[in-house]
């Protein structure tokens, strides 16, 4: 049984409903980085759950390790290959502004505030991202008719996941962007196994904190 060809329990409003009010745990003033992204990968679990009684439609079926390590691995290094090389540089060249990273000019030789950022990021970016703007958002879009599915998924959560990086630019908001785009599209060649995808973003952030605590933030200039 695949994620895409399990049936949902629920009318596409009481669905959509959910998906807006675990959007809003997102804005939950009040609770410091990164317990809003755990709140929201439970709210994501729970919500599946009580729907499909089952979180294999999200794509968190039991994974084949091997397998599963190897399209992370595999992932992590295209993406970083063709997202520092060709896209990054390709839009900051088009908007004439490199991405905006000062939020992230702290973490330079700061040992502590770097672990910290690192537990925290694969919990609110690597699982809760995820879970929210790959999982959730493509199995909302599997109610749509089925040639929209996947391009409406795609889309509209890597334009869902671009949003909250504005505060990096324009730059940063279209390559955050790209970054959506990218991990959809793993997600859907690795058919729909969200522990790729995980990894894979975890890896990604993982190697741009490590980056950023040894000053060399420039590689993405």
């Amino acid at each position: 049984m695949t994620p895409a060809a399990t049936r949902p329990r629920w009318p596409w409003p009481l669905a959509l409903l959910a998906f807006v009010a675990i959007g809003a745990l997102w804005l939950v003033p009040g609770l410091a980085f990164p317990w809003r992204g755990g709140l929201v990968a439970l709210a994501v679990l729970a919500v599946t759950f009580a729907e499909y009684r089952s979180l294999r439609p999200l794509g968190l079926a039991w994974p084949w390790p091997r397998h599963t390590l190897a399209w992370m691995l595999g992932a992590f290094v295209v993406l970083e290959l063709v997202m520092d090389l060709l896209v990054q540089p390709g839009i900051a060249a088009a908007t004439g502004e490199p991405t905006d990273y000062s939020a992230f000019a702290a973490l330079q030789s700061n040992t502590p505030t770097t672990l910290r950022y690192l537990a925290g990021m694969w919990l609110s970016a690597a699982l809760a991202e995820e879970l929210y703007y790959r999982g959730q958002v493509f199995l909302l879009a599997d109610r749509l008719p089925a040639a929209a599915r996947t391009p409406v998924a795609v889309l509209a959560g890597a334009a869902l996941f671009a949003a909250p990086h504005s505060y990096q630019g324009l730059s940063g908001l279209l390559v955050t962007f790209a970054f959506g785009l990218a991990f959809a599209g793993v997600f859907v060649l690795a058919r729909r196994n969200l522990w790729v995808t995980i990894g894979a973003h975890g890896l990604v952030d993982t190697l741009f904190l490590l980056l950023a605590y040894a000053g060399g933030l420039s590689w993405y200039a």
